[in-house]
């Protein structure tokens, strides 16, 4: 009984305990190096040129942008124009 448990362990260790050792310390290295380089960016967008993003959200808050008034045709269902455009100066 005790030789069958340790055969059915056998077959679940496909890989060296060593080698298990360094896939897992290398996915540790891998994961911790891509979340230093995420929390760098953060500081650095967000202390090191927040000036620079500020400056850019202020240019575009304060932009205007002319958006012209033109407005489509209406018809009713037997093709007639029921509302159309027309300039007008109004005084």
């Amino acid at each position: 009984m005790i030789e069958e448990k340790q055969h059915n362990n056998q077959q679940f260790d496909i890989l060296p305990r060593p080698e298990k050792r360094a896939r897992v310390r290398i996915l540790q290295i891998g994961l911790a190096l891509f979340f230093l380089v995420i929390g760098f960016r953060l500081v650095q967008i967000q202390i090191i040129e927040s000036q620079k993003y500020r400056e850019i959200a202020q240019r575009q808050y304060r932009s205007k942008v002319i958006l012209p008034a033109v407005r489509g045709l209406l018809y009713d269902r037997k093709g007639n124009i029921i509302a159309s455009n027309s300039i007008l100066v109004s005084f």
